[in-house]
């Protein structure tokens, strides 16, 4: 299913911004209970890697790009 575009409106806060994620991982385990077969939910962190950090001097700083969504599979 293709929610994007549907979750646009939606007001929630930034302190339950993961709520959406888990919700979708809730429900992944109902999918594969209901089965009655062994299961696994696979989650992917998606990131901007257009915007990383670029280096400063000669270091190099460790800051992961910004995660901008994520993929959820049963």
């Amino acid at each position: 299913m293709d929610l994007r575009g549907r979750l646009a409106n939606m007001n929630l806060p930034t302190s339950k911004c993961l709520l959406p994620l888990v919700e979708a991982i809730v429900n992944s385990f109902h999918a594969i209970e209901e089965t009655n077969e062994k299961g696994a939910v696979d989650i992917e962190i998606v990131r901007n890697t257009d915007k990383m950090i670029s280096e400063v001097g000669d270091k190099v700083p460790i800051v992961a790009p910004p995660i901008t969504g994520f993929h959820v599979k049963r």
